[in-house]
């Protein structure tokens, strides 16, 4: 057998025994029904407009925090796309093809040196053989 019970089935629940029931249980039990009184009208009105504002300042948080997530996202989308792009193996083989085009780059310009000095030294041979022929 339970320690308490509802009264009338719906009310507040008191103590089964009279004889362990507190002084508000007792007046209580007297009672035919128990009617609580409804809340005042302006505690209603502060309530729901309370209510309204929490509402307002989470839907506020909740995009904030969805347009943060959505950051984060294209973050680590970006990341991801930029890692995926050059692996460790990827990365040495970019390095290389970079100071592989910085030397092509300097034997191209020590050739056209070399090319213009072989062209300055064929113009002084030419002109020297050309002197001798003449003496």
């Amino acid at each position: 057998r339970t320690r308490f019970h509802k009264l009338q089935g719906v009310g507040p629940w008191i103590h089964t025994k009279l004889h362990e029931r507190n002084g508000l249980e007792s007046e209580l039990s007297t009672y035919d029904t128990v009617k609580f009184p409804l809340r005042p009208p302006n505690l209603d009105e502060a309530y729901e407009r309370r209510q309204a504002e929490r509402i307002k300042r989470r839907r506020q948080r909740e995009k904030e925090e969805a347009a943060a997530r959505k950051m984060l996202e294209q973050k680590r989308q970006k990341k991801e796309d930029t890692d995926h792009d050059s692996h460790p193996a990827e990365k040495k083989n970019k390095v290389a093809e970079n100071q592989t085009v910085a030397l092509l780059a300097d034997t191209e310009k020590i050739s056209r040196e070399v090319n213009a000095t072989a062209a300055t030294i064929d113009e002084h041979l030419a002109k020297a053989n050309q002197e001798l022929s003449n003496i």
